[in-house]
């Protein structure tokens, strides 16, 4: 089951059983699977009434990061475009100004 998960990563039952059936694996095994063996997203359904879409109207709107990877460089600086989900990421060996 694990080597036809790799094969087709859709964590939805929907989309996966079928997938499984096709290829020889009981609807139980393949449920059993997904709902057990593969990590999913958390849900905030108590908070659904809090979240709003991320969304500006205007255009060229930025959210910047940055990114450790423990104690030692390399750093990177990400930035994502708030409409469009589109990151750019920059690699830098210092954490301080004069390389930014």
């Amino acid at each position: 089951m694990k080597a036809l998960f790799k094969a087709y990563p859709f964590r939805s039952a929907k989309k996966f059983v079928p997938i499984a059936i096709k290829h020889g694996f009981d609807k139980k095994d393949a449920l059993d699977f997904i709902n057990n063996s593969i990590q999913h997203d958390q849900r905030y359904d108590s908070q659904r009434s809090l979240m709003r879409p991320i969304y500006l109207e205007n255009r060229g709107a930025y959210q910047f990061d940055t990114f450790v990877n423990g104690a030692s460089p390399p750093y990177y600086l990400i930035a994502i475009n708030v409409n469009t989900r589109m990151f750019i990421f920059t690699r830098y060996q210092l954490k301080h100004p004069p390389q930014f």
